[in-house]
């Protein structure tokens, strides 16, 4: 299975890097934005879960760069394989660019099929950001 790279567009953050970072470091401060859509969520600093179109997925953070970069993978648990990296790069003390990277191990017909759907999100994403 070969993996698929979405890459998402480069935002500019009204927020030091550092707030930044120590937002999205720990999971439990995604809680007060989950979507309706999104049932059985629970979170720890590093770890979250949850059901999504009756599928269950757990997010891990894998590696923690501070003020400049967060991997997260998928969890054993889930049936689902995917890893994003969200990159923070300092601007000045009041602004920091980010951008998303995520990889999807995926067969060719999946892969073609989610593409545009997943740049979709991943921009979406990264514009949320904006936000935190």
């Amino acid at each position: 299975m070969k993996e698929l790279e979405v890459i998402s567009k480069v935002v500019k953050i009204n927020n030091s890097d550092n707030i930044l970072y120590d937002k999205l470091a720990d999971m439990r401060n995604l809680s007060r934005f989950i979507p309706p859509d999104i049932k059985d969520w629970k979170a720890d600093e590093n770890f979250c879960s949850f059901s999504v179109q009756g599928k269950n997925l757990a997010l891990k953070i894998v590696k923690k760069e501070p003020y400049k970069l967060i991997k997260i993978a998928t969890d054993d648990i889930s049936n689902e394989s995917f890893t994003a990296w969200i990159q923070l790069k300092y601007i000045n003390n009041v602004e920091t660019a980010a951008r998303i990277v995520v990889h999807v191990k995926a067969n060719l017909i999946v892969r073609n099929l989610i593409k545009g759907k997943l740049q979709d999100g991943v921009n979406r994403i990264v514009e949320f950001l904006k936000f935190l």
